[in-house]
Order: C-alpha cells, then structure tokens, then sequence
C-alpha cells in the first residue's frame, strides 16, 4: 500500500546532497535533522497569502461582537422575555392532557406553558377576561386538575408534599399579565362591574381610581352545585378562618349562588380596605397563588389531605387533633353569621319563648337535630337506612344526666340557676328539648311526643295551619328543604315528606313538565303543588335549573334557606345538641357552641357512632 504525503515540499527541511555543491548553487542552509514534526512550527516560511495585520483582526473581532448584540436586542424585542404559549387540551378519556403549542391564548380558562428569557418550561393559569364569572363548579374543578397535573409534569412527576410547598416552575397571573405574557386590558385595575361579583362590591365602585388592589387576597364563590345549605357555610366559614390565618384579604363572590344574594340573609361581611382582585386574576389553584379561589368544587385542593397534614395535630387525639380547623371555623361563624335584622328578631322571640317554659333553676335546653333525606349515617347498620328517633331521645336524656351529675364541672351556670340543688328527678322534670329536622314525619313520631319544635308556626305534611304569631309572608317548619310553609291561600305550597333531597331542590319551583320515572304513580288529585309529585329531573335540565331559576323558584330557595338558618340558630342557642355527626348540620353546631362548651365540657352529643367531631369541607 502506498501512502501519499500530502505536505508541501516547501515545508519539507532540506537534507544533505549526495554531490558535492557550490557556494553559488546553494540557497538554504544545509540541515542534517529528521522530518519536521506535525506538532512544531516549521522551519522555512510557508508560502501563500501574507497574514492579516493584527488591527484588521480586531476590527472583525469587534464587527462579530457588534452583530451578536444586535441580534440578541431584537430578539428580545419581539418576545419580551418569553415566547412560547402552549394551551392545555383535556384528554377526556384518559383522564390526562396534551400539550400544543400556539403563538394565541386560548379561548378557555386553564393552565398553559410558556418559556422564560433562559429557556426554562413555566407555567401558569390563563383567565381570559371576555368569559362570564365566576365560571361553573366543574370548570374550576377542571383547571385544578389539570393544573396539577402540568406542575406535575414539569417537576420530572416528583410530587412535592406539604400545603405550602411553593412551585418554582409556576408565574403567578399579576406578573404574567405585568410582563404582558398574558394580554391584559385592565392593567390590574378592578372592573367596573365589581358589584356583581363581591359583596359589598359598591364600596369600591366609588374608590375604584383611589383604593389600591389587595395584595393578596382569598374569595369564596358561593355557588355550588350542592343544593345543601350546611356545606356552603362549612366551605364560607372555614375559608374566612384560612384567609386571616394566611394574612389573605377576605371577598364573597355571590353571583350565581342557587339561594340568591348573600345579604337577603346575612349582614353584609367586613370589607377590606383595598379593593378585590379582578375575577380574572382569582385561581383556584396552586395554593400559593397571590389571588386564591375556594369554592364547593376546589375543596379537596384546599382543604384536602395536606390541609389536614399541615393543621392536624398528631400527638392528639380524637377531636383535639382537629382543633385548629375548629378554630378556622369558629372565626369564620363569629365573623359571618349575622342574621338579618327581620328574621334575628323572630328567632330572639322565639327563643325566648321556649326558655320562658323552663323555670328558673332548673334543667337545661337540650336541641335535637335529625337528618334524613339523601344523607345516610356513618355507621355500618344504619348506613342504608337511618338512625332510630329513640337513639335520640336516649341521648338527650343521657346528656340532662350528664348535666345534672357534673354540673359543677361546667364553668359556666346553665340559665343562670340559683345555689339550691334539685334532686335528679326535678333537674330532668324542670329541662326541656327542641327538635328540628328535614322530615315532617318526625314532629309526629310518637319517639318525639313532648318535644317542641324549634319552630311553632309550622304546616307540616299532613297537618292543619299552626298558630303563631310570626308577621312574615311566608312561615317555613323543619330543617333544609322538606318542608310544609304556611303561606297565603293563593300561593301553592310545598308538599314533600322524606327530607331534604338534592336531586328534587333543584326541581323546586320549575313548572315544565319533565316525564316521571317509569312506574311512579300518579300525581295526587287532592292537593295543588308546586310540581307534579313523583317528577324526576334529567341531567340535562340541571344547569338551568340550577343557575337560572325562575322567580318563583329562587322565592321558595329562599323560603328554604331561611327556614334552615332559623332552625340552626335556635338549635344552638340550647345548652347542649344531640345529633347525628355525618350531617354538615351537627358539625356546623358544635362549632357554634364553641369548643369549650360542645367539646371540652361534652355538651355536644354524636348518635352516628363513636365518631368525634370532625372538619369535613
């Protein structure tokens, strides 16, 4: 094989001649050394272009240097420190989502990617301000879930435990809208139609040029799209109690809710001094978010298993481990619960009235709270039917014993009793218990014979119209929303037994004729009503009839829920409670007792098992 040199011949040292040569022939020094190495210089002059002069090659240099700047200016020009959108799509099957990539927003409210001036993978939530809000309950349950699982996705799937672990791949919607990542018309300023989504909102109409944004804030959306009452305080209140705990200013977004506006029943909330975010900067989601939401539907993020693992005790046990959240709640129920001024006026009438019968010195005012309808009990026997009424009546009574045999452990006088002691037989005699409840079946149980209904002036199912005194239109009985309410002649009335069920509330009010099920009987010919009875209501029809209300639903709504908060009032103002634990109703009780009063000194008593009270949202 032949290996050809591909050197230079003029790069080659010259070696000695075999003839012998003269002065005159010889041009270049005779060299007696081995071919020059690759590696070293070489030892005649190369022969070709002459190099360029050193200023020439700095002037290039610098030209080169000029022209990367340049280049990384305009760049930076067209795409101020991010430049890639990428809207998240759903996957419905799978549970999952997929990452396109778009130069636009997309029309929806979610999560989308962007990138940073480094290159780096970001995310953040896109609220286009052209969409109505609040959004539903399921759009917001979708953003979270979606949400989760991006930040999920960019953290290589490492999940990151605690509840106030702060995602560093997350761009809050302040700073992508300051940075106009997210296009923005408001400039962080509160719309104009704030008084729809807040209340309270018209104070800040009139400071909206003066009154700076809070900056940080949590709002509660009161809709939802369980129909019970319970829950929606538990949510309201437990969210109060986080905000201040977090240094969160508080708001109520109201529009929307099923029962209406907020202040038809409640005084209006304390309003912050700075002025509510605008809804298209409130995110559900993550918790860490400047501006959160909290609704029914985004609960298990809020006040799901980390919640609980962030504010649990776990040296404690039973109750105490809880008491934390406890504490949330109360602040919230102390904050919020202000009934308005017409109905706080019969329930203080009232309730006078009942202690009026009970004489002085003598036992205590037990409340008996009984949930039936769609909510079954904790416990195993019970879990397919309902807690016997006598389970009830028992542990009321064991609760007066209970009174009577520590009574001078309490450190507080129950009616404000004088020194003489009665005998056991006089303290039960002397006491006396209040019922309320979401079946009209139970104030006519023989279990319940001698115990007074929380409220007098009832018509329960089946009953003739009850005497009473109370100057309203409309005079609701029992718990949520079985009830029978006594009204004038021309208006129909609500005729349904069983107790509270959310598929049927939604109905309420709703005149259209929607097919009964197959095999229901027929409607009764005896009695007008306010829908056909046995009606069933499809799927289809729940989001009209849920968010849209005709006016003759949202005034029975609003029969219900006053009927509810009068119950829940008077049934706290007892000296102790007896129900049943898997009801929101009982935990929101214990709550209003305070924690010495129903925990500490035992005078809330659970019949759903041996369950201690809990913080379920």
């Amino acid at each position: 094989m032949i290996i050809a040199s591909r050197r230079n011949l003029h790069d080659m040292s010259m070696r000695r001649a075999p003839a012998t040569l003269s002065s005159g022939s010889l041009r270049v020094p005779l060299l007696d050394s081995p071919l020059p190495s690759p590696s070293l210089p070489a030892a005649l002059p190369r022969q070709g272009k002459k190099p360029l002069p050193r200023w020439l090659i700095r002037l290039r240099r610098l030209a080169l240097w000029i022209g990367c700047l340049v280049g990384i200016f305009f760049c930076i020009q067209s795409s101020p420190w991010f430049s890639r959108l990428e809207p998240v799509t759903p996957v419905r099957t799978t549970g999952s989502y997929e990452i396109v990539e778009s130069d636009t927003l997309p029309e929806v409210a979610g999560p989308i990617l962007v990138d940073d001036e480094r290159g780096r993978t970001r995310w953040t939530i896109s609220l286009p301000e052209n969409l109505d809000y609040p959004l539903s309950p399921t759009e917001y349950s979708k953003i979270c879930k979606d949400a989760e699982a991006m930040a999920l996705h960019l953290a290589d799937g490492k999940e990151h435990s605690g509840y106030y672990h702060v995602d560093k791949n997350y761009i809050d919607i302040d700073e992508a809208k300051r940075r106009d990542i997210i296009p923005s018309k408001l400039n962080g300023r509160t719309p104009r139609n704030v008084a729809d989504n807040v209340v309270g909102g018209e104070k800040y109409l009139k400071m909206r040029d003066t009154m700076p944004v809070c900056k940080k804030s949590l709002t509660f959306v009161m809709q939802t799209e369980d129909a019970g009452l319970g829950a929606t305080l538990m949510g309201l209140w437990m969210s109060y109690g986080l905000a201040k705990k977090e240094g969160r200013s508080f708001f109520i977004d109201d529009k929307n809710w099923s029962y209406g506006r907020y202040t038809n029943y409640f005084k209006q909330p304390p309003l912050p001094d700075c002025q509510p975010p605008p809804v298209s900067h409130r995110t559900p989601f993550p918790h860490h978010a400047r501006h959160l939401l909290v609704s029914s539907a985004t609960t298990q993020w809020t006040f799901g298993t980390k919640f609980n693992e962030q504010f649990e005790s776990s040296r404690k046990t039973g109750a105490d481990r809880q008491k934390e959240m406890f504490k949330f709640l109360r602040a919230g129920y102390e904050a919020l619960f202000h009934i308005d001024s017409d109905d706080a006026k019969y329930i203080e009438q009232r309730m006078a009235e009942i202690r009026s019968s009970i004489p002085k010195g003598g036992g205590p005012l037990i409340s008996i709270h009984v949930r039936r309808g769609d909510r079954h009990p904790f416990e195993f026997q019970y879990e397919k039917s309902y807690i016997p009424l006598d389970i009830y009546v028992d542990a009321a009574n064991e609760l007066v014993t209970s009174f009577y045999n520590q009574r001078s452990m309490f450190s507080y006088n129950i009616n404000g009793s004088s020194s003489k002691k009665a005998s056991e037989a006089q303290y039960r005699a002397t006491s006396s218990m209040i019922l309320a409840s979401d079946d009209p079946e139970t104030y006519s149980s023989p279990e319940m014979k001698g115990i007074v209904k929380a409220q007098s002036n009832l018509v329960s199912s089946g009953d003739g119209p009850l005497d009473g005194s109370r100057d309203f239109p409309e005079e609701p009985s029992g718990k949520s929303a079985k009830i029978v309410a006594k009204k004038p002649q021309k208006d129909p009335k609500i005729d349904w037994d069983g107790g509270f069920f959310n598929s049927i509330f939604w109905s309420l009010g709703d005149t259209s004729l929607i097919p009964s099920a197959e095999g229901s009987p027929s409607a009764s010919q005896g009695t007008s009503s306010v829908f056909p009875p046995h009606r069933v209501v499809r799927e289809s029809e729940y989001e009209r009839l849920r968010f849209n209300p005709s006016p003759e639903a949202l005034r029975l709504r609003e029969l219900v829920a006053k009927t509810y908060l009068t119950d829940l009032s008077l049934l706290a103002e007892g000296d102790g409670v007896v129900c049943a634990v898997s009801s929101t109703t009982c935990r929101l009780l214990a709550v209003m007792l305070g924690w010495n009063k129903a925990i500490s000194h035992g005078a809330w008593k659970n019949v759903d098992g041996k369950i201690d009270w809990m913080a379920i949202v």
